[in-house]
């Protein structure tokens, strides 16, 4: 699914990640991604994702957002990927003190261009690491956004950035 050039730039693995702890997933001929056989979906997460999972055990949550690309061709708008990438940032910022971006690479996953982003920040008592994939397709943009305790980073927190590397539109 994924070729080894898909990971230039990005800083957490330069290596092409190993799926055979995980599931892969197909929504409704939509799209695929692999998910870690220790999360289980659940769409009480958020009502707006396509598709959502958890690990509660580990306070470790992923969703998929998809939103359809807009026609703003007549106001002679152009939304970016990078604009795109700001609003889903912003979004996650606005619930986090002392929020920040540690990393953030621009890539292509599958043939789309994608940014992904390391962002940490603190949620009441609790440091959080969060892993935030956005990808432009022909008509869609998509959020996959996955987040666990600081702590959790180098070991659950790189599996949500595989997720997202792992992400392939069905036509």
């Amino acid at each position: 699914m994924c070729s080894c050039s898909v990971f230039q730039g990005c800083h957490y693995n330069a290596e092409k990640p190993d799926y055979r702890n995980f599931n892969l997933i197909k929504k409704r001929g939509a799209f695929e991604l692999y998910i870690p056989k220790y999360m289980f979906s659940d769409k009480k997460i958020n009502s707006k994702a396509a598709l959502a999972y958890t690990d509660s055990s580990n306070s470790t949550l992923f969703m998929l957002i998809k939103e359809q690309i807009p026609d703003t061709e007549q106001e002679e708008i152009t939304i970016t990927l990078e604009n795109y990438y700001a609003f889903a940032r912003q979004g996650i910022f606005n619930n986090l003190e002392d929020a920040r971006e540690v990393d953030k690479d621009e890539i292509t996953i599958n043939t789309d261009n994608a940014i992904v982003g390391q962002l940490t920040g603190k949620f009441g008592a609790e440091k959080i690491y969060y892993c935030i994939t956005v990808i432009k397709t022909e008509n869609y943009f998509y959020q996959l956004i996955g987040w666990t305790l600081l702590k959790y980073k180098d070991t659950m927190g790189k599996d949500l950035c595989d997720i997202g590397l792992s992400f392939a539109e069905l036509n």
